[in-house]
């Protein structure tokens, strides 16, 4: 009875030892679901320096993510620039933080002609970062290098002279004058 006895009381102690160890496999598996939904449904904001199409250069930022991003800060090197009305002034979008951008939001500013952009940025590499929160307060920084010397490069074939562009402009607001007679 003894050895029998010593035999459920080994046997009871390797299974409980089984059982702990399952136990734990089981919350690192809990943890591993929990962190990867959460890489999933997180909010995702990426920003760009668009130079097409057009030929008009914009700055953008877009929620590609799941779930809302909060206070939204980009930094940017060297600064971008734009004029407006004998002003220099940054993009909205980089010198205020948007403090809600929903999932597949995206914001545009517009920052100027292109050649404008390639005549005052003869190496135009840009680099900085977005950083944002999800609802939960967890924080996120996405660290960004934009080098745009192919589009300076395209831009450099594609630009009309400025005549050219003048006449077209001349052409459509004579068409929208002819709309409006009508």
């Amino acid at each position: 009875m003894a050895a029998l006895t010593f035999v459920y009381v080994l046997t009871t102690a390797i299974i409980a030892i089984i059982g702990l160890k399952a136990n734990r496999l089981n919350q690192r598996n809990i943890e591993t679901a929990i962190r990867l939904e959460r890489s999933r449904s997180r909010p995702y904001v990426v920003f760009n320096i668009t130079t097409w199409p057009k030929q008009v250069v914009h700055t953008v930022i877009h929620n590609v993510g799941q779930t809302s991003a909060y206070d939204v800060k980009v930094t940017l090197e060297p600064k971008l620039t734009r004029v407006i009305n004998k002003e220099e002034t940054q993009s909205v979008l980089i010198s205020h933080t948007i403090s809600f951008l929903q999932p597949g939001e995206k914001i545009e500013d517009y920052i100027g002609p292109s050649f404008a952009l390639f005549e005052k940025y003869p190496k135009p590499i840009f680099e900085g970062s977005v950083e944002y929160r999800s609802a939960d307060g967890e924080p996120y920084k996405e660290p960004f290098r934009l080098d745009l010397t192919f589009a300076s490069d395209r831009n450099a074939l594609l630009n009309d002279p400025i005549p050219d562009v003048l006449k077209k402009m001349d052409k459509s607001l004579a068409s929208i004058s002819e709309s409006l007679k009508e």
